[in-house]
């Protein structure tokens, strides 16, 4: 689910040069309510403590039960990019909406930016929930917590999954995860890890019990889609059950090679993406190879995007993890994964830059022939 990533990048690079952030009421909402008015204070704060560089000190604004549970409390925090965070991506945050409740308040803010001919975009829509205890100390409540709380529970080996009440577990679907997961852990030498498993029938349910009413992941033709938080060992994901495969390779491999730009190549490799194969979208990738004869891969990083279903990046990452390891096995695939740019992969390779696009064709199109 990264055909976004070049867009985020943009919206990173724009808004790092920002300062404070600026925000707005709108009309409709009661600032007059004292307890609204002293959540909105404490919300405003907290999105003021995300720093270009640093994240805030969570337990200034969360429970301790939160705070021992999860390493990063706030599911919406890399809700968007796992690279940056969701809040210093805009410039404009508008307060819709405030409910007070017997509970928590309710925020919803709309995030959005915007551009040179001024023109306004919605980066998303959050909901954050903030309790008052007893001796008037405010924290937020994850939205995790009170948009799962009546769910199911299934713990298989090692995955704890989490899944709606209309869903029916699959085992079978469960032991293909967990097969594939003792095959990725025998390869490459590793013990179990716990990981939480929250899955629904689509993206848009996924989103919403997050936090978001609206972000850029949302909307489009429905398909499988997920995302992984490899800092608290969370998988979260719509469409495919039980056996998300490409989400777990995250929640594996990314602390083993966190420099590396192939990281989501290798998802792919042993994963596929969004339910199909390395293969499957190897076959789309070179029908529009073809088609666009014109198109340069020796300015790799300009192909970002294809289709809403095949990301050519991760597809040739993928690709190239394929080769290494089937060609010169796990030990070489490693130093492949060592390297920290595209530059340096293309070195590792021994491929000049301007061969990478006659490269990359001819191994692309002898993969799928």
């Amino acid at each position: 689910m990264k055909f976004y990533k070049i867009f985020v990048i943009i919206l990173i690079l724009t808004n790092s040069l920002l300062g404070k952030k600026s925000f707005y009421i709108n009309n409709g909402v009661d600032t007059l309510d004292l307890e609204s008015k002293n959540a909105l204070i404490f919300l405003e704060n907290y999105f003021n403590d995300f720093k270009s560089d640093t994240l805030p000190k969570f337990q200034n604004y969360w429970s301790k039960i939160d705070c021992n549970k999860y390493k990063i409390p706030d599911q919406l925090v890399y809700g968007i990019s796992s690279d940056y965070p969701t809040y210093n991506m805009s410039d404009k945050i508008t307060i819709l909406y405030i409910k007070p409740t017997k509970d928590f308040i309710q925020i919803k803010t709309h995030f959005a930016w915007i551009d040179t001919l001024e023109t306004i975009s919605t980066l998303c829509i959050t909901n954050h929930y903030i309790r008052k205890d007893n001796e008037g100390n405010l924290s937020f409540v994850n939205p995790i917590d009170i948009n799962t709380r009546n769910w199911k529970k299934k713990t298989l080996r090692n995955i704890e999954f989490h899944f709606p009440n209309n869903l029916k577990f699959n085992i079978k679907n469960a032991n293909k995860l967990i097969l594939n997961i003792k095959k990725l852990e025998k390869e490459w030498s590793l013990s179990p890890i716990q990981i939480k498993y929250f899955y629904t029938n689509t993206n848009e349910e996924l989103q919403k019990i997050r936090g978001f009413d609206y972000s850029l992941m949302m909307g489009n033709r429905e398909k499988p889609s997920g995302i992984s938080d490899d800092k608290d060992n969370i998988v979260y994901c719509g469409g495919l059950g039980e056996n998300y495969f490409h989400e777990v390779v995250h929640i594996y491999l990314n602390k083993l090679l966190p420099n590396s730009p192939l990281r989501e190549g290798l998802a792919m490799y042993y994963g596929g993406s969004m339910g199909m194969d390395l293969k499957w979208h190897l076959k789309r990738l070179n029908s529009y190879l073809e088609k666009n004869e014109n198109l340069n891969l020796n300015e790799f990083e300009k192909f970002y995007y294809m289709d809403n279903f095949t990301n050519p990046k991760s597809t040739i990452f993928g690709l190239l993890c394929k080769m290494q390891i089937e060609k010169k096995g796990l030990i070489s695939l490693k130093e492949l994964m060592n390297q920290n740019s595209i530059e340096e992969v293309f070195k590792f390779l021994n491929v000049e830059s301007k061969d990478i696009n006659k490269y990359l064709r001819k191994l692309i199109n002898n993969e799928v022939e």
